[in-house]
């Protein structure tokens, strides 16, 4: 996903779930969007019953507030219950991001 505007979203813009692979979201720009993070990435499975994803990038986006505009932005997030800690190759690696 490139050269993208977000904006005002009251969810995160962009989630990714299980088994999400190779996804790059690179040079956007996201606005009041995220209730976790602008990018987040939600599993819902302690137990290993899923494939976990892996070479996830979030790099280059600049980012303002969340939705509600009482928080600072945050770019990425596991965003994630319990299922999250089997899975960390998953959540998104970042470079490049800054505040708007």
């Amino acid at each position: 996903m490139k050269n993208s505007t977000f904006q005002g979203i009251s969810g995160d813009p962009v989630r990714l779930r299980r088994s999400s692979s190779d996804n790059l979201i690179d040079r956007n720009q996201f606005r009041r969007s995220g209730t976790n993070a602008m990018v987040s990435y939600w599993v819902h499975a302690s137990d290993g019953s899923f494939a976990c994803g892996a070479r996830n990038a979030v790099t280059n986006n600049t980012y303002s507030t969340m939705s509600d505009e009482t928080r600072p932005g945050i770019i990425v997030t596991s965003g994630a219950d319990d299922g999250m800690a089997s899975c960390r190759t998953a959540i998104p690696t970042e470079s490049g991001n800054s505040p708007a």
